[in-house]
């Protein structure tokens, strides 16, 4: 359908397609209206036909404008609480139903604003199925899951008010809907459709991010470091020659469900192209990277596979540091890989170990870096 704002701005839009949540803000305006946050509250205006103004159309591209998941849902909280005055919000990392569950860890949002006993409140409640309003201490509670795009696991939003009228209540879950349409849009664009792991494109793209945020900034725990691991399959070539692609292809899967297990949850795994598969393990412990990437090649190789049987993998890994870039380290984590493969295959090696060793050359680039 075809709708005219007040300024007279055409907008085209297929209320059943990638963003069903648009249908409810152009509802919205159109049965109920909605506060305007620039008026007293108590002071709302209602539209006559089916329009969506100018503000909505700002918020709707500076929410789809984001692609990192804390990005993403920060301008979900302002665009929600710029379109409906006086509504606070906060995304938790909590388990709802679990009462003896670990402590609610705060991603967004004014800690001081946050009723403790709230987050109590929630653990003793199941996860909500969609939205859910909960009412505490004189105010109204709308709470709801928030998928990660980046990760499996969900996040609760909480968003408070005094009272929740019908109208903007609704506008609150339309927004919700784009988010979370966009979110599935983002997810299914970075994913590799054969094992469901994040795509070669989505590996460019977290790199760039890691590369911009610099390091300078960032408080961190010397204990910890942030590498990246290339794992290349084992003479894959020869399982698609006597085989077949199908059978190649179950090798694949099978690698990339074995990898996920294998590996933290808060790791990222990206299906590099063909065989070769990295992983992001960011903030992981420097005694224990090493015996994390063996884990991998020991569950792999202990493993039978479809029709194959043993299949095995060999793995290079590099850290990433304020004098390595991403792209460096992608760089070296690649050169030990290629090192193990040429000295025996199914093994693990570190990029730095083997230079300090003399079996790589340390290469080092002059001036500044491009990445991808």
């Amino acid at each position: 359908m075809v709708m005219r704002n007040f300024t007279g701005c055409r907008v085209g839009l297929e209320t059943g397609a990638a963003f069903p949540g648009l249908h409810a803000l152009v509802m919205c305006w159109h049965h109920g209206g909605i506060t305007n946050p620039a008026l007293p509250r108590d002071d709302t205006t209602t539209m006559d036909t089916p329009l969506i103004t100018q503000d909505v159309i700002r918020s709707i591209v500076a929410l789809t404008e984001q692609r990192d998941q804390r990005s993403l849902a920060q301008s979900l909280l302002d665009t929600v609480s710029e379109m409906l005055g006086g509504v606070e919000g906060w995304l938790v990392n909590v388990t709802p139903g679990n009462p003896a569950g670990p402590d609610c860890a705060l991603l967004l949002g004014d800690e001081l604003r946050l009723p403790p006993g709230l987050v109590d409140l929630i653990r003793l409640r199941p996860a909500p199925d969609g939205f859910e309003q909960l009412d505490y201490r004189g105010h109204s509670y709308l709470l709801t899951q928030l998928h990660d795009a980046e990760h499996e696991r969900a996040n609760l939003l909480v968003l408070g008010q005094g009272h929740w009228p019908a109208n903007e209540l609704q506008m609150a879950q339309g927004m919700i809907r784009v988010y979370q349409n966009f979110v599935a849009l983002l997810r299914d664009s970075e994913k590799d459709t054969l094992t469901g792991l994040f795509n070669r494109r989505k590996l460019e793209l977290k790199l760039k991010e890691i590369a911009q945020q610099g390091w300078g900034r960032r408080q961190r725990d010397k204990a910890l470091g942030d590498y990246l691991a290339i794992m290349d399959l084992d003479r894959f070539k020869a399982v698609n020659d006597n085989h077949g692609h199908l059978i190649g292809d179950e090798v694949l899967l099978v690698f990339a469900n074995l990898l996920r297990r294998a590996v933290r949850d808060s790791d990222l795994i990206f299906r590099y192209g063909g065989e070769e598969f990295v992983a992001l393990l960011q903030e992981a412990p420097n005694d224990a990277i090493e015996e994390i990437l063996e884990r991998v090649r020991q569950t792999v190789e202990e493993h039978a596979f479809p029709v194959v049987g043993r299949v095995t993998v060999s793995i290079g890994f590099a850290r990433m540091d304020d004098r390595t870039s991403p792209l460096e380290a992608l760089e070296q984590a690649d050169q030990a890989l290629y090192y193990a493969k040429d000295n025996g295959r199914n093994q693990v090696r570190e990029y730095a170990s083997l230079v300090n060793q003399h079996l790589l050359e340390a290469v080092h680039r002059d001036g500044g870096i491009e990445l991808f």
